[in-house]
């Protein structure tokens, strides 16, 4: 085990090339733990969105949802309130970020260079109509 500043985090850890990542319990900080030693290798510090409500578990708690997916050197996380984050999967430095439309509740998909996240919910309006 590993400590993630809590109960632990709600998500399913990503294990690549001897490497588990995984969120921390507020969603605000993704860990890089060598698998064999349980050893830290970097921590780093993903700020949640100002502009998307983070999601509350009720406890007053914000976490994120959605697991990190890691491919080509690359940890992709997502903060609450939509902020997807991509770090180098050896030192967690941020290469990017990026808002997205609302909470990403899904690991996020990378293929042919593009990373694609299901973000936001559907809603109805007045008449019943479905609005993605």
């Amino acid at each position: 085990s590993y400590p993630t500043g809590g109960t632990g985090p709600d998500v399913s850890p990503a294990f690549v090339d001897g490497t588990v990542y995984v969120t921390g319990i507020d969603g605000r900080m993704v860990f890089a733990v060598d698998a064999e030693s349980g050893a830290e290798r970097w921590r780093a510090f993903i700020e949640p969105s100002e502009s998307n409500q983070p999601q509350d578990d009720g406890a007053g708690i914000y976490r994120s949802t959605a697991p990190i997916a890691v491919t080509d050197g690359t940890a992709f996380a997502v903060a609450d309130g939509g902020v997807l984050y991509a770090l180098d999967a050896q030192t967690g430095a941020q290469k990017w970020r990026a808002q997205t439309d609302g909470n990403v509740l899904w690991t996020p998909s990378v293929a042919g260079g593009r990373v694609v996240v299901a973000a936001g919910l559907a809603t109805e309006d007045d008449e019943q109509r479905r609005n993605w």
